[in-house]
């Protein structure tokens, strides 16, 4: 699927899927995709910088080296989620179910995870700094 295609189907208004669709490697960098559902999709070096994607469903999707920069994903569905290698700085996760999700060498740097669950994340080698949040309470990983 072509951002062009995402984009037609934004426009309609009309209500739309993007479960199990192959967007591998396609950019989709600041599109409003609040509440759209990704499950199963095939993400993998995807450019969703600065996309607005509150709420969305991304149930188990494959998302390795995807670029979500800056990407606002508060409240979202990421469980089960690939998402190792994928670029989170400064990415907004609040309140975000990242529930058994892979970040292994994620980089976290200055994301805001307040109030996500992370329980069974797997976060060996993710990158986070000082400016990282974390939900209250959540010990991250010592680093290497």
């Amino acid at each position: 699927m072509t951002r062009r295609e995402v984009e037609d189907a934004l426009r309609s208004g009309a209500p739309f899927s993007l479960n199990g669709k192959d967007l591998r490697g396609t950019d989709l960098s600041g599109l409003h995709l609040n509440d759209v559902d990704l499950s199963y999709a095939e993400l993998e070096g995807a450019v969703l910088a600065a996309a607005y994607l509150q709420k969305a469903i991304l149930w188990s999707v494959r998302a390795r080296n995807t670029d979500f920069r800056q990407a606002d994903l508060s409240d979202a569905n990421l469980g089960t989620a690939d998402l190792r290698r994928c670029n989170l700085q400064q990415a907004t996760l609040k309140r975000a179910s990242l529930l058994g999700a892979n970040l292994e060498a994620a980089d976290l740097r200055q994301a805001d995870l307040t109030g996500a669950n992370l329980q069974n994340a797997i976060l060996r080698s993710a990158l986070y700094d000082e400016a990282t949040l974390w939900p209250a309470g959540f010990r991250p990983p010592e680093r290497g």
